[in-house]
């Protein structure tokens, strides 16, 4: 999957930290979860959310193969979906996407 290869290349990179967005898996209201929904050869936006298992297993190897790194999964306020698998990885923590922007200091 898309998301999860970035984020294996990005931890090929000797980076400390990597964050991570847009991986929210449930979609909101468990609609389509997928930037490009309503476009050619994609769910349309009010359709049911694709099943997220394959990418949450990805992402779990991933972070689990790299206990170095520090990883940030930045997620909306009020849509802070944790499935459990993430929650047991001791380097990945999350933040609001709010608490990002004032980090990296975009507004």
């Amino acid at each position: 999957s898309s998301g999860p290869t970035a984020l294996h290349l990005a931890s090929e990179r000797s980076y400390n930290e990597i964050f991570i967005l847009g991986f929210d898996y449930k979609g909101i209201d468990e609609k389509v979860n997928n930037i490009y929904a309503g476009t050619k050869n994609y769910k349309k936006q009010n359709e049911k959310a694709t099943y997220f298992g394959n990418w949450l297993r990805q992402t779990t190897i991933v972070i689990q193969k790299n206990p170095d790194i520090k990883f940030i999964r930045v997620v909306k306020e009020g849509i802070d979906f944790i499935p459990k698998e993430l929650s047991k990885l001791q380097n990945l923590n999350h933040i609001y996407d709010n608490d990002f922007v004032k980090f990296f200091k975009l507004s």
